[in-house]
This record gives structure tokens, sequence and C-alpha cells, in this order.
């Protein structure tokens, strides 16, 4: 009783004569006596007044000097991840209120544990540093297959602190020393409390049991949404394979890409547009892999389907923040996509029936517990739903599309595991009664993964991959095949090695590209078309990188990274000299030079630093910062908004720069645990150096030099997103951004300038975004989403007047991107009806339900002119998908 008296009389003295004006610096004092010692031995030294309970200072020990250190300084490090708070009272009193908050969260874990508490030492309390921060780290494995497991969340509840295991399995959290309860969480697995009491650094590996999914009790939710949210690096998200089953998609088609675009700061140029753009950025931008494997088309159908086939997935993760040193060669984002390994054990697969398309995917043992299997295919049959648009061209056209992926995994031992995976995807389309357009992907990639020890891991991929495509035209007189493809490899080889409070990771990666620029032929001999074969082109990029995610104190965690890249463009290749006082033009040439197979025809390199910072004011409020230097080597040339599958890769050379992109960020981040929301306000700017723009009337199509249609430019784009989430049993997410997406030329020749070299906006720039997603669990089985979306309206250039030069109409254009389409708006609402969830049980079907464009909205996708009766120009508004579109899919596992 007397305690509790004398402790409503610290806070009662406390808040009512508050001051900060004690300051002095500790004098020598005795090292290995108790807290209450050392604040009486100063009493008798200095003039200050210490006002404490006993029972708090009693078992706390001193064992570094603090000789000289300022009294505020010595006493947050006796009293780090203690509770204890300090208070300044008039200019001579110091009070140590303890905080009952972690002893309130840690008491709310004792009441609602399933079954028994796990307790686990590591070091002797009597050697403790206290004060200091030690380091748990080790691997979590599957307990049935002994494998790895990905995206596992570590949290410690009082200090609420985590992360996650990396792809090695392993994990590695900084806490102070003391007593913690720690949840190891991951999905389909039973959760794990352990209530350690560390007092040095160690290891700690976890075997994870997988949760049965019994009668219909369960709904298996994953902390991805904790996982973003306490991550120390800035824009980084993970995806799970939980979360896209309940978002609305196209035609009920769980999507990869669509799921992306419904992050802050994310746009899409409409429907049936393929490519993402991340603040601001142009779709080229984006770094997509699929097993460390280069994609250099992630889309089926122009975009209203994503390649990846969504029940091979094992975890995806986004950064549009600071980009990590060990990715390269992208300047905007990373879209690192993993597959799943096949099941070691037993055979098993998944699938769905849709109105549009089918899948099926199954794994198993080929040696038990030795090697395993997946593959996964899908396949369309999607002609029916071009009969549904109202234009005739496209009613009368054909679409088909398929891919298939495959991975083969070899467990050598406990600590070493290769991996071999197989990718292609393949699209036709044909337009009315005209043109066909076929587009492929190849990748295929080995990987392997060592476990070295418990601080030790090395990763090795190496990759190759192809993207082509072919256009058709089988007009007897104007029958032609044109042919493009860029054939890649990948070798990516790093390691992590953890040390007390920090996480090293150092490797090197070289990318090589082939460049098969342009073949047109005619098919038959009465063809008018002549026949164009454009000059290959060979590139080889190369980085090497290094970073270290280091424990600062115990509420600062930065991770600095440095990453060197150099570029070489080689021969065979034929480089054309201009008259230096005219812009460059065909009839502009002087000279020609010619590098000999291997020769450098282009060098260029430079230094890629990267930061990511997070501070911690609280347990329930972060500031983070990031800043990231990238150096994209190669450009997708097009001047479409959207990708098209006649759009052309292109190396950096002589004339076309790399661009060099520099992007700057800051973040609050604020969680409320009683309302189960988080939130969000994040601040970013881009400036992006030789961007290449094209010039007026640019014409791209197998052109040999292609310099002669582009004019350098440089960008700059600022912007700003927020964000609330809310978790529970209605969840979902309210994402706003504002960008500012601007280009701007730099030429010195007047027929280059666009806009006279004053800034204009980027043909994807789209200043309001808002996307507002929702989930409601109506019962166990039974999910209701919905997505709103609404994005200002795209830049477009349009006709004003027009003239008549000798008997020919010209139309008189304003600057470049002056106007813009009308405002976008679409509602998609869907319903996921599962089956009883029985133990054993053989075959598991759910059905789901989705409304595409609610009510209809007929959104432009393009605006083009034409002449009205009057002679001026009038506007009309191309609709790619102007009615609502339902479906049903029925998706099974057996």
């Amino acid at each position: 009783m007397r305690g509790i008296i004398t402790g409503i009389a610290l806070l009662f003295l406390v808040g009512t004569a508050k001051s900060q004006n004690v300051d002095f610096r500790v004098p020598e004092h005795k090292i290995g006596v108790s807290l209450t010692e050392f604040l009486n031995e100063i009493e008798e030294k200095e003039y200050v007044k210490f006002f404490f309970l006993p029972e708090w200072t009693a078992q706390i020990t001193v064992t570094t000097s603090y000789k000289d250190q300022p009294i505020a300084t010595a006493l947050q490090s006796i009293l780090a991840g203690r509770s204890i708070n300090i208070e300044y009272i008039y200019d001579y009193g110091i009070a140590l209120i303890k905080d009952p908050t972690a002893d309130i969260i840690r008491q709310e874990i004792l009441d609602n544990l399933d079954g028994d508490l796990t307790r686990y030492t590591i070091g002797d309390s009597a050697n403790a540093n206290w004060g200091s921060s030690v380091r748990i780290r080790g691997i979590i494995k599957d307990e049935k297959f002994n494998e790895p497991l990905v995206g596992v969340t570590i949290y410690a509840n009082e200090v609420q602190k985590g992360t996650a295991t990396g792809a090695d399995g392993s994990y590695s959290l900084s806490l102070p020393v003391g007593k913690h309860i720690i949840t190891y969480a991951g999905l389909n697995y039973q959760d794990m409390n352990i209530a350690f009491s560390i007092y040095e650094s160690g290891k700690y590996d976890v075997i994870m049991e997988e949760k049965p999914i019994t009668l219909d009790e369960i709904v298996v939710k994953d902390n991805a949404e904790k996982e973003n949210f306490e991550s120390a690096v800035v824009g980084r998200t993970r995806i799970t394979a939980a979360e896209l089953q309940t978002i609305p998609a196209f035609l009920g088609e769980i999507d990869v890409i669509k799921s992306i675009q419904l992050l802050p700061g994310v746009n899409s140029v409409g429907e049936g547009s393929a490519g993402f753009n991340v603040r601001g950025g142009s779709v080229d931008q984006n770094l997509i892999l699929l097993d460390e494997g280069i994609i250099f088309n992630p889309n089926h159908l122009f975009g209203f389907f994503s390649a990846f086939h969504p029940d091979a997935l094992k975890e995806v993760t986004f950064y549009r923040g600071a980009i990590p040193a060990q990715y390269g060669g992208r300047i905007s984002s990373v879209l690192d996509v993993r597959q799943k390994d096949g099941d070691r054990n037993e055979f098993h697969g998944t699938g769905g029936l849709g109105i549009v398309t089918s899948r099926l995917m199954v794994e198993g043992p080929i040696a038990k517990d030795k090697v395993s299997f997946l593959f996964a295919g899908r396949t369309s049959y999607s002609d029916w739903l071009l009969k549904q648009v109202k234009n005739d061209d496209v009613r009368n056209s054909e679409a088909f599309f398929y891919d298939v992926t495959g991975k083969v995994t070899a467990y050598i031992n406990k600590k070493n595991k290769i991996a071999a995976s197989y990718y292609l995807s393949n699209d036709k389309f044909k337009f009315s009664n005209d043109t066909a357009y076929y587009w492929q992907n190849h990748s295929a990639s080995i990987t392997h993964e060592s476990y070295v020890n418990q601080k030790l891991s090395l990763f090795n991929n190496f990759s190759v991959g192809n993207y082509n495509y072919e256009v058709r035209d089988e007009d007897i007189d104007e029958s032609f095949s044109w042919k493009y493809s860029i054939d890649n490899f990948q070798f990516k080889s790093y390691l992590n090695y953890a040390l007390e409070k920090h996480l090293l990771t150092a490797g090197v990666d070289v990318k090589g590209y082939d460049f098969a620029r342009g073949d047109l032929k005619p098919l038959s001999s009465s063809s008018n078309v002549r026949n164009i074969e454009l000059n290959n082109d060979r590139s080889l990029e190369a980085g090497i990188f290094i970073s270290d995610e280091m424990q600062v104190g115990n509420n600062l965690i930065i991770t600095p990274g440095l990453r060197y890249s150099f570029y070489r463009l080689f021969g065979d290749h034929q480089l054309f000299k201009y008259n230096p006082e005219l812009p460059k033009d065909d009839f502009e040439i002087i000279d020609t030079v010619n590098y000999d197979n291997g020769e450098v025809a282009a060098s260029y390199s430079g230094l890629e630093p990267r930061l990511s910072a997070k501070y911690s004011l609280d347990a329930n409020n972060f500031i983070k910062a990031g800043f990231s230097r990238s150096y994209q080597y190669i450009h997708l040339l097009s001047n479409t908004t959207a990708i098209t599958p006649i759009d052309s890769w292109v190396p950096s050379s002589e004339y076309i720069k790399p661009q060099i992109g520099n992007q700057y960020s800051i973040g609050y981040f604020k969680r409320m645990p009683v309302k189960k929301l988080t939130a969000s306000v994040e601040v970013f700017y881009k400036q992006i150096d030789n961007v290449p723009e094209y010039k007026d009337g640019a014409q791209l199509a197998l052109k040999q030099n292609i310099e002669t249609e582009l004019v350098n430019s440089e960008a700059d784009i600022r912007g700003l997103e927020f964000s609330i989430q809310k978790d529970g049993r209605l969840s979902g997410e309210f994402n706003y951004t504002y960008t500012s997406s601007r280009r701007r030329t730099s030429s010195q020749f007047e027929s280059l300038q666009v806009n006279n070299n004053e800034f204009f906006p980027a043909n994807y720039d789209q200043p309001h975004n808002i996307k507002i997603n929702a989930n409601y669990d109506i019962s166990r089985r039974h999910v209701l989403s919905f997505n709103f979306n609404l994005a200002s309206g795209r830049p477009i250039t349009a006709p004003v007047e027009r003239f008549e030069i000798d008997g020919v109409l010209v139309a008189n254009y304003t600057e470049r991107n002056q106007y813009r389409i009308p405002t976008y708006h679409r509602l998609d609402v869907s319903l996921l009806i599962r089956t009883n969830h029985k133990k054993d049980k053989k075959w598991e079907g759910s059905w789901s339900f989705t409304i595409y464009n609610v009510y209809s909205r007929r959104n432009a996708y393009s605006v083009f002119f034409q002449e009205s009766e009057s002679g001026r120009p009038t506007a009309y508004k191309l609709s790619v998908l102007g009615s609502a579109f339902p479906s049903i899919t029925y998706n099974f596992k057996f």
C-alpha cells in the first residue's frame, strides 16, 4: 500500500512541478552496484534529488562507467527496455516513473495465449550489460518438410518491434537486454509465443507446425500489413497470396499487377493498358523479376490480365521508395515475384474455372523429402469477350493467351538447396480481318541457396530470358512479317552476414542483353512491302553492392547501401556522325563509324548510393526517410501512353544517355492499436536526367538511327501519399496520392524543343488519385469486397484549328499535353464464398462472384478528333469497357 501511495505522490509531484533545468554530468562513481546505490552516490556529490521506488531500481545493476556523461544520457542507457520514464522536477529533481504500458501489454498477451507459454533463456543475468541492446537470430523451418519459411513475422510485443524472415528463412532482431514475449506468426502456420530472458546475443531456431484448417472456424490472415508498417525500408510492401484472393478482379482472375495498382503512388492509364506507373515514372522504369529472371512484358491481352500464375506464387515484394542496393537497372520501382517450391512429401494441386480463363497448379515429390516439382498452366478462351464490345472492328477480332511455369527443387542437405524454374507466356491478338500480333516471354533460372551457419548465408542465381513479338499481315498486296526480340542473361551472387547490431549484404550482379532491333520482310512476291533489317546491338551492365541494416541505439535503424554500376555497348555497331551545327537528321549525316564485334562502342558508369532510415518516436509512431540514386541503361521507346506489343527496348549509346534518377522521401507513420488503425503520410521528390522524349511527329518503328527521332529531357516529379489502413472484421485501405510529373527538354535547336523548353505534363501525369478497397467478413465463409478508384484524366495534345495549304487540310495543335481527358472512376464488387473447411477433406472449393465497373462508367481510354460540320475539330471519346462486366469463378484445391 505504501508503494502505491508513494507512486501516486510521485505522479502528482511530477504533474504539477515539471521543469527541465537539471543539467549536470555524472561524477566518478562505483561500477557493479545497483541503480539505487548509483543514484544515492550521485545525490551525495551533486545538488540533485532523485525520486523513485526502491523496488523499481534495486534489481538494476550499473555495469558501465558514465563519468562525465550528461545524467539524461546515462539514465536513458541504464533504463533502456525497462519501461521507466525520466521526468524533471523544478531545477533540482529527477523522478523515475514506471510506465505501466509494457506490463499491461505483457499481461494482455498472457491472458490471451492459447496453451502453455514456452520459456527460453539466452545468457546469464549476472553477466548482463543492462541498458544495452543484444541481437537474437535464427532460422525458421517447416516441421513437415524441414524447409525454410519465407515471410514469417517475428514480433517482440512489449517493445512493439519486429522483423520477418528472408528468402533463406533467417531472421535477426535487435532488442534491449531483459525479458520479452516474442510471437512467431506465418501464413497457414500455428503462432508460437516464446517468453525470452535475453541477457546476451544468441540464436533461437524455430520449427513451425502447419495450422490444420478444421470445420469452418478459422479464417487465416497473414501479418504482411504489420510487417510493411514496421519495415525499416521506406516504400517496401509485401503482398500475400491470401490478400490476392479477396481483391475484386476483372472477370474473377486473381492478378498481381492489379493488386500493385491499389497501392498509393501506383497508377495505370486505364483499362486495356499494360504496365504501371510508379510515383510519376514511366512504365520502363520498373524492374520486374520472376525468380530473379527479368520479365519485360508482365501482361496478357494488353493489360487485362497479369502474366503471373497466382497459385504458383510464394511471395510478392514491391519497392517504390528507397530501392535496396542489391537491385539495379531501373529508376522507379522493383517488383520481386517469387514462386513457391513444390511439396516434398505429398501430391496436391489447386486451380480455377472462369468464364474467360482456366488454370491448374500441381505439386508433389519426385524423391520424397529430397526433390520436389511444381507445374502450373493457364489458358484463355476469351474471343467471346470481344464480341461484347460495340466497336465492329473489335468484335471481329481474335484474342488468345496461355502461360506455363515449372519448378524443380532439390534439397542437397540441411544447408544447401538448388531450384530450377522455367516460365513461358504466349499471346495472340488479331485486329478484325487485318493484322495479327504475337508476343512471348521466356525465362529460365537456377538458384543455389546455402546456409553456412547461423550468421552467414549465400545466394547464387543464373537466369536467361527472351522477349519477342511478331506482327503479321497476310493481305495479298501488303503482306509482311515484322519481328523484334531481346535476349538477356543475368548472374547474381550475394551473401548475408549477421552481427550483433548489423545485417550485412554484399554481392555482384551482371546483366547482358542482345537486341534484335527489327526485321521486316514481305510474305509474298506480290507484296508492296520492302525488306528492312536493323542492326543488332549487344550490351553488358554490371554492379557491385554492399549494404548494412544497423541498429543505432534503441530507436533508430539505418540501412545505408552503395552500388557501383558500369555499362558497355559492344559492336557490331554502326555510329552515325551528324553536323553539330544542325539538329540530327537523316540528311545531316557527315560520317559513319563501324565498331567490330567485341569493340566497345559506348561506356558509362556511376555510383548509386542508397539510404533508408526509421526512427521510432515511441512504440506506435515512426518517421521513415530514404534516398536512392539509380542508373538505367536500357530504355523502352513508345510514343503511346500505354505499353503496346510493338514497343522496342534499346540500349544506351553515344546519343542515348543512361537515365540517372534521384529520389528523396520522408514520411510519418502512426498506429492506433485500440481502433486497429494505421495511418501514414509520405512526401517524395524525384529528379531524373536523360529521359528520352520524342520530337514532334516522331516515327519510331523500324528506324535504324533512332536518335534522330528523340530529344533529351529531364523529369521533375513530386508528390504526396496519404494512407489509412484498418484491420478487423471490416478491413481495408483508403489511399490518396497527389503527383506532379513534368518533363522539360533543353535542346538549342528550335525544331527539337517541346513547348519551347518549358515544363509540360508527362503523358501519364495524373495529379489526383483516390483508391478505396475494403473487405467485410460477413461470416467465416463469406467475404464481401469492393474497390473504388478515382483519378484525374491524363494529358492530351488537342488541335484547336486547321489551315488549308495547297488544297491540303493541316491541323494546328496546341502545345504538348495542355488538355486532359475526363476524370476516371470505377467501382468493382466481389463476393467470395468458401466451402466448409473440414479436416482431411480431399477436395475444397470456393466461388468468386465479381462485377467489374458496377455502374457502367464509360471511362475515356483516349480522345480522338474529327472534323465537324462547322469545319472545326470535334473531340470523341473512346471507351474500352463502357459497361458492367459480371463474372463467376470456381476455385478448387485437392
